[in-house]
């Protein structure tokens, strides 16, 4: 059940003092909602246990880790790591493209600039560290030796969860 949040009616000169309403006028039907407008709309319905992406490599098991959208047009999904990391994925694709190293313990936000290819992270530790892209050029060799290591970074982290037993914590997903 929704509650239509435009307004409280107690204030009106034309009340006529009586409380005992039941405050069904505040309360809207599940599939849609009435705007202050008079539009009607339709409330999304999100299925709890049915993502429509996952997000893996990360490791997600001491503490909540944010995840948020990056990019001119939301293509990278972002989130941090207790393995002292930042990740970002293929928002389309759930493929990880980069791991951000830097930080000295678990990095729990990744927050993108609204308008600048930049990235904050911050954790547990004091620092906040801002990322943003060089313009270095990588030679096929340095790119598929940044692949091998993100993939081993991220088949580390998931040994780690099953050892620690809580595997299904280091998947992000969004739905």
């Amino acid at each position: 059940m929704f509650y239509d949040m435009v307004g409280d009616d107690s204030d009106d000169e034309d009340d006529d003092g009586d409380d005992s309403s039941s405050g069904e006028d505040n309360i809207v039907d599940e599939d849609s909602a009435s705007l202050a407008s008079g539009e009607d709309f339709t409330v999304p319905r999100y299925a709890p246990d049915t993502p429509i992406k996952k997000y893996t490599g990360h490791r997600s098991s001491d503490t909540i880790k944010g995840v948020g959208f990056f990019g001119p047009r939301s293509e990278y999904v972002v989130s941090g790591s207790d393995d002292s990391r930042a990740f970002m994925w293929d928002r389309d694709t759930g493929r990880l493209v980069r791991v951000l190293e830097g930080h000295e313990t678990v990095v729990n936000c990744v927050v993108g600039h609204p308008h600048l290819p930049v990235l904050a992270t911050s954790g547990i530790d004091v620092v906040t560290k801002i990322w943003e892209p060089t313009e270095t050029t990588l030679d096929e060799g340095e790119v598929m030796k940044r692949h091998k290591r993100m993939n081993a970074i991220a088949r580390a982290n998931k040994l780690r969860l099953q050892e620690e037993g809580s595997g299904a914590r280091g998947t992000c997903s969004i739905q």
